[in-house]
């Protein structure tokens, strides 16, 4: 099943409220983050910052104040591919990478 050319309805609109990280990917490839990585480790470290980063926003905006809330929203983050939103940028960041490896 897809939703809007996304792997399901959860990832799009993950997508689409958290859609704002190539300004902190940019600065991490200033930062040499991504130093030695690949396009595969570039994008398995940006899915999985990116899932902490959302798993951290729910805990911290609905926090432990109902466990049914809380249940229901982990059912929910389980299903997003955080993988597919790391695809996203991966081309963009590799780019970044290779222009700051070319001027250095």
């Amino acid at each position: 099943m897809t939703y809007n050319g996304w792997y399901n309805y959860e990832t799009w609109l993950t997508n689409i409220h958290f859609d704002h990280f190539f300004d902190f990917f940019k600065e991490a490839v200033d930062d040499d983050v991504f130093e030695d990585m690949d396009a595969p480790a570039v994008q398995s470290y940006i899915a999985d910052f990116i899932e902490q980063y959302v798993r951290d926003y729910v805990d911290e905006t609905v926090g432990q104040n109902s466990l049914f809330i809380m249940d229901m929203i982990g059912s929910f983050l389980d299903d997003v591919d955080f993988s597919e939103l790391a695809e996203h940028y991966v081309d963009d960041v590799m780019e970044v990478i290779e222009e700051k490896n070319n001027d250095d």
